[in-house]
């Protein structure tokens, strides 16, 4: 990040504190800018070697430049920034940074595009251009194996392919197409594969689910469902979680935005109720598989800004887990007015988690604190966990 002579900012890609670069601009806004590095007269002195041969061209890491201790100092940095400017928090009670037990080959979903040549790879950073690879040294499992077997035709007209391995090391394939005729594709694996066209999805071999576990509890997830990405650090936040549950049993727990079931699945127990809220259909299917053994969950299907004011209900805790975009400001607002005692936010981005934060805190929380956890190594993503109560 810069400043341009008129005094905007300019955000620049790939480039440390203390270097001095050449750049282009691609994008001019009223506010701000963004460019692209063409020349370093200056590089860092904790500047590294990329490990991976396209860093720099695919957008799908950010840090790869840097030490995996610089990587975790510079995304608490940002942490703190976010809170300071967008919250007025200047002293953030930060309890807990949990890092990654991999730096590489943690991911177990890896999202490939096509060029219309067939050709398979992730986007070029801020553009729709592809960038064709090999390899990705984020993946779980043994992507390249795949990669080689694969030969697509630009008449297929696949959008992407879906890579996701699960605690098993199967594999789930999801193809996405705009033709509703499911391309034919032989390659030798174990697992699923799922085509995703305008006429719904189908499955064309293995079951379509896969199975997670979390400290050793199983999760069945569909080929639509969202899991997290990094299990050890789901298994991490799991565990950070019982360490703020209520120790006495009793009382309302609601699960917003509640995926598949991960936080319900040991949590619902320690209450009389549980209700969980979930847009995707796929995800409210699994979430009552993974459910079943509780007798005393509901679960709505739909937008969590549209049914939770229609609920006259007093939890005593409520854990949400919101998408990029954070929570609807109706969210806060029923929170507040039915004055729960304990909310934990799980985030993944700082800066809607701050103007989020900004609005509870207004209407009578206090945030008792915010934990890091690392689940995306090698990129500026960056997870978190805050706990506010009244």
């Amino acid at each position: 990040m810069g400043k341009l002579a008129d005094g905007r900012t300019v955000f620049v890609p790939y480039v440390l504190p203390d270097e001095e670069v050449m750049t282009e601009i691609v994008l001019n806004k009223k506010r701000f800018a963004k460019a692209v590095p063409i020349r370093w007269f200056s590089q860092a002195d904790n500047r590294i070697q990329p490990a991976c041969p396209y860093f720099g061209e695919c957008g799908g890491c950010h840090y790869q430049h840097l030490s995996y201790g610089d990587q975790i100092d510079l995304k608490q940095s940002i942490v703190e920034d976010q809170f300071s400017r967008l919250a007025q928090i200047d002293d953030l009670p930060l309890a807990v940074i949990e890092i990654s037990e991999k730096e590489y080959r943690y991911r177990n979903t890896v999202r490939l595009h096509t060029a219309q040549n067939g050709q398979l790879g992730f986007l070029r950073h801020n553009t729709r251009e592809l960038v064709p690879i090999e390899d990705c040294l984020l993946a779980k499992g043994d992507l390249k194996r795949f990669l080689k077997q694969f030969s697509l035709l630009p008449e297929m007209e696949i959008n992407s392919i879906q890579f996701r391995w699960d605690s098993n090391d199967e594999i789930l394939i999801l193809i996405d197409s705009d033709d509703i005729v499911p391309p034919e594709i032989s390659i030798d694996f174990t697992g699923s594969i799922v085509h995703l066209s305008p006429a719904g999805e189908m499955v064309l071999v293995g079951g379509g689910t896969q199975l997670f576990e979390v400290k050793e509890v199983p999760f069945v997830v569909s080929a639509q469902s969202f899991f997290q990405a990094n299990t050890f650090i789901a298994e991490r936040m799991v565990s950070y979680l019982e360490r703020h549950m209520p120790p006495v049993k009793g009382g309302l727990m609601m699960d917003l935005y509640s995926g598949v079931g991960l936080f319900s699945k040991f949590f619902a127990k320690l209450f009389d109720r549980c209700i969980a809220i979930e847009g995707a259909p796929s995800a409210v299917g699994d979430y009552v598989v993974n459910m079943d053994e509780y007798d005393h969950i509901e679960v709505y299907e739909g937008s969590v800004e549209s049914i939770l004011p229609s609920l006259d209900e007093q939890p005593e805790m409520v854990i949400m887990d919101p998408p990029r975009s954070g929570v609807d400001a109706r969210v806060v607002d029923w929170l507040s007015e039915r004055e729960v005692e304990k909310v934990i936010y799980i985030s993944c981005d700082p800066s809607t988690l701050a103007r989020d934060i900004k609005r509870m805190i207004q209407q009578g929380y206090h945030l008792q604190e915010v934990s890091m956890f690392d689940q995306f190594p090698q990129t500026y993503h960056i997870e978190t966990i805050s706990v506010l109560t009244l």
